[in-house]
């Protein structure tokens, strides 16, 4: 919450341009940065990716901030500038890949597609397929080159999800949020318009996962954040969250817009389904980084659409 205030003075005296062109040399340099740090940990210390986030979900969700923005600075840019924006957007899939972070793992596909579907227009057309072909060579010459990594990780989903059909078996990480979730619906049944509350949540959660599986998961959260609030605040409260990514979004497609504009929506768009997949199978919200970067994010996307593309006649 405290990068708001310097953002938003950047965003007070600066032209759309710069400010896009700021952005993603920014994206770029960490995209970099934190691919040779998911590097170190993944080979050198045999670890799940989190740079210093303490957690994989939101270094995950960073380099997906990261892939929105350089894979739009590619689609616009012209000579090695597009090579280096490239390079980039596929460092950020490797370190998603090497985050571990399976349920988000779909969006490597997903969130470029949204991007380059919103920014249509202005993408040329004689480069999409070429730069679509050798985006995904390198995804899959990468996918080869982490194959144990990947290999255990999609062995473990299939093991955790053999243990539950054919044992009954909730003990895997798959099944212990099998069990969370089942717990979660029950509790929105019971309470689906003004929900239990906050303060019972991880009581309620601990009682009825019990009653599940035979064993207590005292989570902080219900592993899916609109399940989460659902059972905190009722189905009303699921639906704000909701609206908490669908809002920018509907906003800014509604707006008559540019170049800059489309760009900032395809930006916002990205951004808010790298943040519903997470909430999917994680919180998306909750975390010191996750919501910097939510507000960072979506505020500069809206910028890019709302901003008067000349400003200079407001400061005479």
């Amino acid at each position: 919450y405290l990068a708001f205030l310097p953002i938003y003075s950047r965003l007070s005296v600066s032209e759309r341009p710069g400010v896009r062109d700021a952005v993603e040399l920014a994206a770029m340099g960490g995209a970099y940065v934190a691919f040779a740090i998911a590097l170190v940990e993944s080979f050198g210390f045999g670890l799940r990716a989190e740079g210093g986030a303490g957690n994989a979900y939101p270094f995950a969700l960073a380099n997906f901030i990261a892939l929105t923005i350089t894979v739009l600075a590619s689609q616009r840019a012209r000579g090695r500038w597009r090579v280096l924006f490239a390079l980039a957007a596929l460092a950020s899939v490797g370190s998603i890949i090497l985050s571990g972070t399976r349920g988000l793992w779909p969006g490597l596909v997903i969130v470029p597609a949204i991007c380059i579907w919103f920014y249509r227009d202005h993408v040329a057309r004689r480069y999409l397929l070429p730069s679509t072909a050798v985006f995904s060579i390198a995804l899959l010459a990468f996918g080869l080159f982490a194959t144990p990594f990947v290999r255990d990780r999609v062995e473990l989903l299939v093991e955790d999800y053999g243990q539950i059909v054919k044992k009954g078996d909730y003990s895997g990480s798959l099944g212990k949020r099998v069990t969370v979730w089942k717990a979660g619906w029950q509790l929105v049944t019971e309470a689906p318009f003004f929900g239990h509350g906050p303060g019972h949540s991880e009581e309620l959660m601990i009682e009825r996962t019990k009653a599940i599986s035979g064993a207590p998961l005292p989570f902080s959260h219900f592993h899916n954040v609109f399940l989460n609030y659902a059972v905190r605040d009722g189905i009303p409260g699921a639906l704000i969250v909701a609206m908490m990514l669908l809002g920018p979004v509907i906003l800014a497609w509604r707006k008559k817009r540019d170049e800059m504009g489309d760009y900032g929506l395809a930006m916002t768009a990205g951004i808010a389904m790298s943040f519903f997949l997470s909430g999917l199978f994680n919180n998306m919200i909750g975390h010191d980084l996750s919501d910097s970067l939510f507000l960072m994010g979506t505020l500069t996307g809206l910028f890019f659409v709302f901003e008067p593309s000349d400003r200079r006649g407001d400061r005479n």
